[in-house]
């Protein structure tokens, strides 16, 4: 039997136009903003005219105060029915948490229990035993308190909850058990050493009473939680350690040259060794020492070091991108004579990074002013599909083919990337070249533009939607938790519930309207990276060429991820919400738990030592257990980028460039190529990866505008900063890190 969904058991009425108040302080709180939230709902809750509106008012209110350590919230739950349908469990947990911040210290503990036993996930009942067994401490109950805590530890609940476990432990026991303590103690500072319980002053011992053995097992766990600095402090002296000195000299070797990338002349004298040694990481170690050269412009040594690892390894794992090296250094001195014969006999060798090959080779040729050169050797590049591939040789074609007085045959060139590839980097140059040709104006704000902008009132949604599987009762009420989780602001549950599901219920909607039901499921559980997916095909470049009229389809391959943050947080730093939404197009494909080989976390991808400054500068704390939940995360991005936007006078495709690699060498590649047009300076860019991103970004924010900016002089300043005339240097005012 199939079933139509359409109530929430009494909680989400769904349909049914909800209380203006109530909606504004769903999104308020889903932004990130909880006490204009709050608030509202405080100030309003009261005229609702219908039950179930007062009952989820009601939910938020309790739920808010409590997780504020009110217990004034107890009373907003302990209001609600009884049972409150399919969140019956939520009201347990609630209500157990609000009587734990009340002197009800038995029913408290009762209730405690009992909503273990109905918790979401393992984190929540992690936080329940927690709070219970604080519950039994006050209450001078140690052993029934230390029974929880070592339950706790017993099953692998989270990194923070077996620490707080841990803590509580050694405190309880220090006067009374010291071994038992000092046990606690020894799992706190190996295991979990960059909790705050490990570097409390309240342990049986410190970190230097440790074996040497447990000394470098706390460095290998500070390594693998991003704490570098702490574990560099522990392996320097060990460095001639007859045990572990080939161990720690390899590990600081790689936070000098690959983590912290602030001590290079260490790494080098300790690669160096690693690599004349008995090592696992000899092979790599001698391919790193000569990274370590590349990264002080130090070519030279490099190359030395490159020729002495082909003789050593011969076809070893990194060959490939030692002879990729050989040739692109001497590129990067713009020295193309000693370049291009290099790039080509690796291209006959090697597959690895062949793209890249094949646009030095073109641009050297339009480097050197050699146009004839440019236009053949750019032919290989244009046969490898992308914007970024076919894209860059039609440009860059059509650019030399002009220089030969073959005006003609360039604009044929470009009118062809603009047809395969429109609203693109390399399109939009085109535009502009073409532009500069007819003497007209050239300013991106006043070239030809396709229309658009009106997806968003096109493809508009209600909660009517929530009705449109036909799903078996069993799958159905299932359904309903998840739109009922939805109306309380329970996002991450409803995700958490839906994921198992979501193909069974996307093919119970009709196809016809299975792309606007992906869509609206989405943005009511934030997973907007599985929309991408559909529509794109899980390519950045899955959707090119543009339609007369965007459908859901482009809605899902360029969502306005989590949008009540978005659109709320970064308008406070200046930053329009498109290019947000861009950032996190390419960085994480709307992904918010993305951790990078870099370590960078989070949909907007941020490295936990820039978060930490970020932080200071905002008066908010880096928190690694919440850092990637979009609402705490999110706003640390706002801010930083806001001070690259300063920087670099809101030019977005170079606030981009220095969002990814760091304002440092975005200004070292501007100052090298002084008055050199935006297009040109882009492939003057050392790194391949920055390079590749701000073309990018700068599509994607292309995109975003045509889909959802419908007017020109809402979109002219954007194009005309995200393709200014003239490059603009850095504001020398400003200060990023």
């Amino acid at each position: 039997m199939s079933v139509m969904v359409t109530t929430a058991l009494g909680v989400l009425l769904l349909g049914a136009a909800p209380q203006e108040p109530l909606d504004q302080a769903r999104e308020w709180l889903r932004a990130g903003k909880s006490s204009a939230g709050f608030g509202l709902l405080a100030s309003t809750w009261p005229t609702y005219e219908r039950a179930e509106d007062q009952h989820q008012a009601r939910y938020l209110l309790g739920r808010e105060l409590i997780k504020g350590g009110s217990a004034a919230g107890l009373e907003h739950i302990e209001a609600l029915p009884r049972p409150f349908g399919s969140l019956e469990d939520r009201r347990l947990v609630w209500r157990a948490r609000g009587l734990a911040l009340t002197d009800r210290v038995d029913e408290a503990i009762v209730a405690l229990e009992r909503a273990r036993d109905v918790a979401a996930n393992k984190r929540e009942r992690g936080e329940l035993a927690l709070e219970r067994a604080r519950l039994y401490v006050s209450a001078s109950r140690t052993e029934r308190a230390l029974a929880i805590y070592e339950d706790l530890l017993a099953g692998k609940f989270e990194r923070h909850h077996r620490a707080a476990a841990l803590g509580q432990i050694v405190k309880l026991t220090r006067e009374t058990d010291l071994k038992r303590a000092k046990r606690a103690t020894r799992k706190l500072l190996i295991h979990l050493p960059e909790t705050p319980e490990a570097r409390s002053g309240e342990l049986a011992y410190g970190p230097g009473d440790l074996s040497t053995r447990d000394l470098v097992k706390r460095a290998r766990t500070l390594f693998q939680r991003f704490e570098y600095e702490e574990a560099r402090e522990i392996l320097r002296p060990l460095l001639e350690h007859k045990d572990y000195g080939s161990e720690a000299r390899w590990l600081v070797g790689l936070i000098g040259i690959k983590k912290l990338r602030d001590a290079p002349e260490e790494a080098r004298r300790l690669l160096r060794r690693v690599s004349n040694s008995r090592s696992e990481h000899a092979e790599e170690a001698l391919f790193l020492l000569m990274r370590t050269y590349i990264k002080e412009d130090r070519y030279e040594e490099a190359l030395k070091v490159g020729a002495r690892y082909s003789k050593r390894y011969g076809r070893g794992n990194f060959s490939a991108r030692v002879a990729y090296y050989r040739a692109w250094l001497p590129y990067d001195e713009r020295r193309c004579d000693v370049a291009v014969p290099r790039f080509r006999a690796y291209l006959k060798r090697f597959k690895y990074r062949k793209t890249y090959a094949l646009g030095f080779l073109g641009w050297c040729g339009i480097r050197d002013g050699k146009w004839e050169t440019a236009v053949k050797d750019y032919e290989g590049l244009g046969k490898i599909a992308g914007a970024l591939h076919q894209g860059k040789a039609w440009y860059w074609q059509a650019f030399a083919l002009d220089k030969l007085g073959r005006r003609d045959a360039a604009r044929s060139k470009l009118a062809k990337l603009d047809r395969v590839y429109p609203l693109t980097w390399y399109a939009m140059h085109g535009r502009q070249l073409r532009a500069r040709w007819d003497g007209v104006d050239p300013r991106a704000s006043a070239l030809p533009w396709p229309g658009g902008g009106d997806l968003d009132a096109r493809l508009t949604s209600s909660d009517a939607t929530w009705s449109w599987p036909r799903l078996p009762e069993k799958l159905a009420r299932t359904y309903r938790r998840i739109a009922a989780l939805v109306a309380v602001d329970e996002v991450d549950l409803a995700r958490a519930l839906y994921t198992p599901i979501r193909e069974k219920v996307e093919r119970s909607v009709p196809s016809r309207k299975r792309q606007d039901f992906v869509r609206f499921m989405g943005h009511a559980v934030d997973d907007h990276k599985h929309g991408w997916a559909l529509a794109t095909g899980r390519r950045l470049s899955g959707l090119m060429a543009l339609p007369e009229e965007a459908d859901e389809r482009w809605a899902l391959g360029y969502p306005k991820a989590y949008e009540a943050i978005v659109e709320n947080g970064a308008p406070t730093r200046d930053i329009p919400p498109i290019f947000v939404y861009s950032i996190m197009r390419q960085e994480s494909r709307y992904h918010p738990s993305m951790i990078s080989a870099m370590d960078a976390i989070g949909a907007l991808q941020m490295i936990p030592q820039t978060a930490i400054l970020v932080g200071e500068a905002i008066g908010q704390a880096y928190d690694p257990v919440t850092f990637a939940d979009p609402r705490v995360g999110f706003p640390f991005s706002f801010f930083y980028m806001g001070e690259h936007a300063r920087l670099w006078r809101r030019q977005w495709s170079l606030v981009a460039a220095s969002y990814n690699a760091g304002p440092a060498p975005v200004i070292r590649w501007v100052n090298e190529n002084p008055k050199a047009p935006l297009v040109w300076l882009v492939e003057e860019f050392s790194y391949n990866e920055a390079r590749a991103y701000t073309r990018k970004v700068s599509e994607h924010l292309l995109r975003y505008l045509w889909l959802y900016v419908p007017e020109a002089e809402d979109r002219a300043p954007i194009l005309d900063q995200l393709f200014p005339l003239e490059v603009q240097p850095p504001d020398p005012d400003v200060e990023v890190y």
